[in-house]
Parts: C-alpha cells; structure tokens; sequence
C-alpha cells in the first residue's frame, strides 16, 4: 500500500518539474540603418520561428525609409512582403518588400537567431528603384512583453524521468500482483 503514494507523488513532483517553450513571434527592430545615399531605415517586423515566417498580420511589418540623394522615401507594410527565406538560424538568409514604383527593399542576415538577439543586416542589401545600398545596421529582436503567452511543456529531462518513474512503478504493480 505505500508504493502507490510514493509512486504517486513522485510522479506528480516529476510533472511539476516544466518549462517554458520559447517558440513566440519575435519584433525585429532596425537600428542605425543607413544607404550610401544618406538615406536611412527604421521600423519592425515580426518573425515567428513556430511557423518559419514573417507574420502576415496587417501590423507585422512597419517599416519606412527616408529619402537620400538617389532614392525618396518609402513606407512597407506587410502587404508589400515579395519574398522570404531565412533558412536556418545559422546560414542566414534574405527578406524583400516590394514597392509600387519597380523596385523594393531587400535585407540579407547572415546568421539569425531565432530568439532574438542583434544581427547586422549584409552590406549587400539594398533598395532599388535606382539602386543604393546599405552602409550599415542590425536588427534586434525581443519577443513581445506579454502579449503572446508561453506554452507550459515538460522538460526534457523532466519527461525522461517521469517516464522511468511510471515505468518503475509498473514493474513494481507486476512484481506485486504475481
């Protein structure tokens, strides 16, 4: 009669032991973003690693440039994402907003993080319509403060031992009953 108590809250301390799953949409914010016209760029957008993507909400990306000796400036909304692929965290990759003038603005990431951090934006990209580059600039990302809530999960070694728990105690309910 004592081994179905123990089993029990062992078992239920063992289910207490949880974590938290970091799997929220991430605001990437530019910093210190500037052409080789002297124009810059600032404003956000958000990435969710879960889903592997820019999100398509209507207020997930808010970006404007100012104007510079080549180009005027331009507001992209998430309406204007022509493409996306960031790939694994650690190969980087690119995101590019279109316009409605030919052209659109294109950001390349060498490694990015999936939960956040500071990343420097590749001086190879740009905005056209005629061209000009970036010069310099990172994005950094922090997930927002609460308005996405985190899913309790078990940790790993949390699940393993509740596995080895329940596993002993049925051997012991066999051993018992035989």
């Amino acid at each position: 009669m004592k081994v179905f108590p123990r089993t029990f809250f062992l078992t239920l301390g063992l289910a207490a032991i949880a974590s938290i799953a970091q799997a929220v949409p991430i605001t990437w914010t530019f910093t210190g973003v500037t052409f080789d016209d002297g124009g810059t760029a600032s404003g956000t957008f958000v990435y969710d690693p879960a889903l592997g993507k820019v999100l398509s909400a209507v207020t997930a990306t808010n970006i404007t440039t100012t104007a510079g000796t080549t180009l005027s400036g331009y507001t992209y909304s998430q309406a204007k994402l022509n493409s996306f692929n960031l790939g694994a965290p650690s190969s980087g990759g690119q995101i590019c907003w279109s316009n409605s003038s030919p052209g659109g603005l294109c950001l390349t990431f060498g490694a990015f993080p999936l939960n956040g951090g500071t990343v420097s934006i590749a001086l190879s990209s740009f905005e056209n319509g005629p061209a000009r580059l970036v010069t310099a600039g990172t994005v950094v990302g922090a997930a927002p403060p609460s308005s996405v809530s985190s899913t309790p999960a078990l940790s790993t070694w949390g699940l393993g031992l509740l596995t080895c728990a329940m596993g002993f105690a049925g051997i012991r309910l066999l051993r018992r009953t035989a």
